[in-house]
Order: structure tokens, then sequence, then C-alpha cells
């Protein structure tokens, strides 16, 4: 009989993290994977070619009009049809995520959780557990996400599966505990990091940072002239061989604006480069806007959006 793994992932780093290892294991004949591929994680596992569930596979909100409504009230609030995420799918993830917050601490409470930490409120335990009885796994696997990475870790722990985390970050900043059986991370400061906020040493496993396998291969076809030709054609611009870059990545969070802000007035002194702004895949332009039309005019900053 095949051993059967479930993949869990939100987009961004957290897919590109797992997807070496969900294309390894696509390889071996003798298991079975089911990848749940959650917000924009289906875009980068859609380009693989790598066939992916969502809620909406595994849940029917037309059924209960209370999840409907939540569905509806909360997909107004948060969906982007720029992220090319289904409508379908945006509304079953939020409606049920909000399903089982309600159903945990009350109708009241769990809008002013909502209200007050957006979509972090969620741990949709109630959800993961469902998903994971109809899909059946030896082994659940699931990066240092939190709300439904983490939920599939802590429903397959109550439910007695093998879990494994993956961790991508050196974990200085406070975060959630990693609550799987193993949890593999990149270095030995993770490694000590994680000890130090209590987790177990003998859980964590150095195994180093599946994302970075594929520059082995990428360093053999790296060219300054292809990446300016493809910023040009999609920037309508003309950078040349010869023009200087400073690549500054960003990630959702309430203090990004300014951050943006502190970063081209830091470099605003320099001459001759031009400062290129990448917002995380999980963000969208508008939450930028005021930022990029304050500097619109500024020669060297260029948002990659």
């Amino acid at each position: 009989m095949k051993k059967k793994i479930l993949f869990v992932t939100y987009g961004g780093g957290h897919v590109n993290l797992l997807l070496p290892v969900i294309i390894e294991i696509k390889k071996k004949s003798e298991i079975e994977s089911t990848v749940l591929g959650l917000s924009i994680a289906g875009k980068v596992l859609s380009q693989y070619n790598i066939d992916y569930k969502g809620f909406k596979d595994f849940f029917d909100i037309n059924k209960d009009k209370r999840v409907l409504s939540y569905a509806k009230a909360l997909a107004e609030r948060w969906h982007v049809p720029d992220k090319e995420i289904p409508l379908k799918e945006s509304m079953t993830y939020l409606g049920i995520s909000m399903r089982d917050l309600v159903n945990s601490l009350g109708e009241e409470e769990a809008w002013k959780r909502v209200n007050e930490l957006g979509r972090k409120a969620f741990l949709p335990i109630t959800a993961l557990r469902e998903i994971i009885l109809r899909v059946k796994p030896d082994l659940i696997v699931a990066t240092n996400s939190p709300r439904a990475e983490r939920a599939a870790t802590l429903a397959g722990k109550e439910l007695g599966i093998s879990t494994l985390n993956i961790d991508d970050y050196l974990e200085f900043e406070p975060r959630h505990t990693l609550e799987a059986d193993v949890i593999a991370v990149m270095c030995e400061i993770t490694r000590e990091n994680l000890i130090k906020k209590g987790h177990n040493p003998e859980k964590i496993i150095i195994t180093g940072q599946p994302a970075f396998d594929k520059m082995v291969t990428e360093i053999k076809d790296f060219s300054r002239e292809k990446i300016i030709e493809n910023l040009n054609r999609k920037l309508n611009f003309k950078f040349t061989v010869n023009d200087k870059f400073i690549l500054f990545g960003t990630h959702h969070l309430p203090i990004m604006p300014k951050v943006i802000e502190a970063v081209i007035k830091s470099l605003s002194g320099l001459r001759n480069y031009y400062l290129l702004i990448k917002p995380h895949p999980g963000e969208v332009a508008d939450f930028h806007k005021e930022t990029i039309n304050k500097y619109s005019s500024s020669a060297f900053f260029i948002f990659l959006n």
C-alpha cells in the first residue's frame, strides 16, 4: 500500500520552499501526495503543472447560510482578483475559517478578533481536521506559516498522524511555536534560536533550504542581459547592461510603507543606480499607493508590482 503525504502551503516563500520537495516526492511511485495550495500558492503550483486542491474542493459553503454570509462579507473585504485566486476559493477559505473562529469564540468575539487582527485571527483546526480525515495521510508537511498550515499540524497531532514543519527563517523574531514532530531548519543559527525559544532540540534537524536548491542550475544560465531585457519589456523602460541596481524586497506588514519611504530617503543621495522595490507576492499595489505616488517622480525609484 502506498504511503500518503499531505502538503499544506500558502504562497510566496512558503510554496517556493516546499516546491522542490513536492516535485521530488512526485517522482516516487511508492508515495501518493496531495497538495493543499492556499491563497496565491496555486499560481506557482500551476506553473509547475502540479495538481493541487483548495478549500473549495472540500467544502460547499452554499449548504450553510451562516457560512455563506461570512464568506460574502469577508470576500468583499479581502478578495483581490489581481492575485488570480478564484473567488469561489477565497469565499470558501474565508467562510470556513470564520466558521471555526465563531464556533470557538462566539459571534461577537470572533468578529472583534477579525476586525483587530485581520486574517491573523484565523486558526481553522476543525476545517483542517475535516480535510485530513478525507485525505487520510500518513504524514503532514507544512512550513512555519500560521493559520491553516499551523492548523494542519495541530489537527494532525490530535489525530495521531506524523507531522513535519519546514522552517525557512533564522528565527530571531518572536513567532508561534512550531508544534510538529520534526522541525527541519536551514542552519545552526535557526536551530539555536528555536532552542532558545523553548523548542525541543531533539526534534530539530538541519537539512538546508530546499528553495535554494534550484540556484545550482539557475546560476549556470544566469544572464544579466536577459534580466535587463525582461525588465525593459515589463516596465517599458530602457535599462542598459551597465546600469547599477539595488533590489529591496518587501513584506506584507503594516509598517512596510514607512520602511519603503525610509529606504528611498536613505538612498536618494546616491547616483548612477536604480532602486527596484519588489513587493511580497501577497501584497497589493494599493497598499503602497501613497508611497508610490509620493515618490513617482524620482527617476531612481521603480516599483516592480
